[in-house]
């Protein structure tokens, strides 16, 4: 495979992957997922 079919196969599925999770989407965009990831630190 060339490298411009490789990018083109790989962009679309990443473009499924996102439109099936559409609601870890939403989470992420409302900030729900933050406090779960590693690392996170609380500011209280």
């Amino acid at each position: 495979m060339n490298s411009k079919k490789i990018l083109t196969t790989e962009l679309k599925k990443t473009i499924e992957w996102y439109l099936a999770s559409t609601t870890w989407c939403k989470r992420v965009k409302e900030g729900s997922c933050l406090s779960k990831s590693l690392g996170a630190i609380n500011h209280e």
